[in-house]
């Protein structure tokens, strides 16, 4: 998604060439993803990059998408017993900033999902700003306007190999190479390996498993919000007509296409059903995503610490998709326009790190 961010913003004024090795965009994580917009996410970095988001999501440039890429959905904390100071401290980080934030009691919030047990929590913080986003009317969105600037998209490229001149890059695929004078490394949880090929630093940065299910759900929570428990151990949230259920694992794992865990899949399982009195009678389907993390859970940006040609765009965490638009204009403002990048997201902060 942040590839095509970062492409749809540089086509405006550069020739631009997106390598994608699967056959359709949002194959990996993005397609994978719940894809939400929340304002309280993270960090402040992060935080401040959906924000920065927000009006392109609410307000896409006219011919962008045929459909809304936002609908707002709210969402719903559970704060359980004996968590009430961490609910303390979550509004003390965020009410400034996120002023829309508010306590409700445990009627206000079983009015809103009443299937909740009323035993399984104390009350509830209710976010009204937080949005369901359209994945795949952004992907085509991003895609479309790269096109339409002459920009090209490459499906199955398999990249072979990296060669660099000192001024220019050449990309050996399967079938084809292409030439360029900037790479951006938009690879998601295969972004190290990228590096090695271009033989470029790594950065410490590490992909990380996410289960989610759907189970049949009806015309009840159809309104539902998205629900998550404070100590971030499950969210669920209406789906297509289904019900979307994580147990928010984050396993490190190596970069592969990953597949769900039995075990995974039944602690989310049982985790709803802990509090929420739906029972799940059976799993339509089931999948695992790659986030990829930097340890301080901030975007790896920019150059290279040895080539200043090879550029990175990285460690989206479970953010990339909320903070897509950001990210691009982020990307194309320091190549196009000089414009510096946030010191807290700059990839030479990494070096020291021992590879």
């Amino acid at each position: 998604m942040a590839g095509l961010s970062a492409g749809c913003f540089l086509s405006k004024s550069s020739s631009v060439a997106i390598l994608e090795r699967e056959s359709h965009a949002g194959t990996q994580s993005s397609g994978r993803s719940a894809a939400v917009f929340i304002e309280s996410y993270e960090n402040y970095t992060v935080s401040g990059l959906t924000m920065d988001s927000k009006d392109f999501f609410l307000d896409p440039p006219k011919g962008f998408s045929d459909h809304a890429l936002m609908r707002r959905r709210g969402g719903l904390s559970l704060v359980g017993e004996g968590e009430e100071r961490l609910a303390e401290e979550f509004l003390e980080l965020w009410s400034q900033r996120c002023p829309s934030l508010k306590v409700i009691d445990k009627e206000e919030a079983l009015s809103r999902v009443p299937s909740l047990k009323s035993g399984a929590f104390v009350h509830g913080i209710f976010d009204p700003e937080l949005y369901d986003i359209d994945v795949n009317e952004l992907l085509a969105g991003f895609s479309r306007s790269i096109r339409q600037n002459k920009g090209e998209l490459f499906f199955d490229f398999s990249i072979r190999k990296f060669g660099f001149d000192e001024k220019r890059w050449l990309v050996d695929g399967a079938k084809q190479s292409i030439t360029g004078s900037i790479i951006i490394n938009a690879a998601g949880a295969w972004a190290n390996e990228i590096a090695s090929l271009a033989k470029v630093d790594r950065c410490p940065i590490v992909p990380c498993r996410r289960t989610a299910l759907t189970v049949q759900s009806d015309e009840r929570s159809k309104s539902w919000p998205m629900v998550h428990t404070l100590s971030k151990g499950l969210y669920f949230k209406p789906e297509a007509g289904d019900l979307l259920i994580s147990p928010q694992d984050e396993t490190e794992f190596a970069a592969v296409d990953a597949f769900p865990d039995e075990i995974d899949v039944a602690t989310a399982i049982d985790r709803f059903e802990s509090v929420c009195s739906y029972p799940v009678r059976s799993v339509k389907r089931a999948w695992a995503g790659l986030r990829t993390l930097a340890p301080d859970r901030v975007p790896v940006i920019g150059p290279s610490n040895r080539n200043p040609h090879f550029i990175w765009l990285a460690a989206q965490g479970g953010f990339g998709v909320q903070t897509a638009p950001a990210l691009g204009k982020t990307i194309a403002g320091f190549l196009l326009d000089a414009k510096e990048i946030p010191t807290e997201m700059r990839a030479d902060r990494f070096e020291d790190y021992v590879r």
